[in-house]
């Protein structure tokens, strides 16, 4: 049995048909976005995490810094050598340039006794050698140790180094007589300013900020320079 015609020859009502594919193509993209960012947001947490632990992990090394367990006045020795200064031999050109200042009396003295303005070194030139030797008790060049006479195998600090008249140099210690070594007080009245020399009794000796004290032997031209941080021979 059927429904009577609607009046006018009109069709019966029917519900539109509905295409629900792009709405589901939407849901799934949706969905696998917000899944991509979950993920994203986990691997950073745990990153975050693990960074957090390494910083705050402690240290298993044993290295410990220089001084770190020194008390209060004491001194830790951070590098420390036996190793001499060098002493290759170099050219004594441009050492004895200075103004030449005029022996006077110690000429005839046979001795002139000269002191650099460091007081670090008193020099005697006569006519068998020129010298230079350290103050009392102090080193010629800090860390220079030369063996100990008498077929000992020990080491004592440099306090002398030489020119003989023959040319010859040498470096040694004196340790007979030390205490007629000058002190710093006694070398005052020789000090010999720096940029200046003084040629007698067959040598010449020159004094140099930098270079510190030079002699040399004029027959020669053979000696030597030195400072507190090393020497030459030439």
């Amino acid at each position: 049995m059927g429904y009577p015609a609607p009046p006018g020859g009109q069709q019966p009502f029917q519900q539109p048909s509905r295409n629900n594919t792009p709405l589901f193509i939407a849901l799934g993209v949706c969905l696998v976005v917000i899944v991509a960012l979950a993920v994203v947001v986990v691997a950073l947490t745990r990153g975050n995490t693990d960074a957090s632990q390494a910083v705050s992990a402690p240290s298993s090394s044993n290295q410990v810094l220089p001084g770190a367990n020194a008390t209060p006045g004491s001194v830790t020795e951070v590098v420390e050598t036996t190793e001499p200064p060098s002493t290759t031999a170099v050219s004594g050109a441009g050492l004895f340039d200075k103004q030449q200042v005029s022996p006077g009396m110690c000429e005839s003295n046979g001795v002139c006794r000269i002191a650099s303005p460091s007081g670090n070194f008193m020099c005697y030139i006569t006519p068998d050698s020129a010298h230079c030797s350290a103050p009392q008790g102090e080193p010629l060049v800090t860390g220079l140790l030369v063996p100990l006479d008498g077929g000992s195998d020990r080491e004592i600090p440099a306090t002398s180094i030489s020119v003989d008249k023959t040319g010859k140099t040498s470096v040694y210690a004196i340790t007979a007589g030390v205490s007629k070594m000058e002190t710093r007080d006694q070398l005052q009245p020789y000090i010999f300013p720096y940029g200046s020399q003084i040629q007698v009794l067959g040598f010449t000796c020159a004094m140099d900020a930098d270079t510190g004290v030079s002699c040399r032997n004029d027959s020669t031209d053979t000696g030597f320079s030195v400072t507190r941080q090393g020497y030459t021979f030439f």
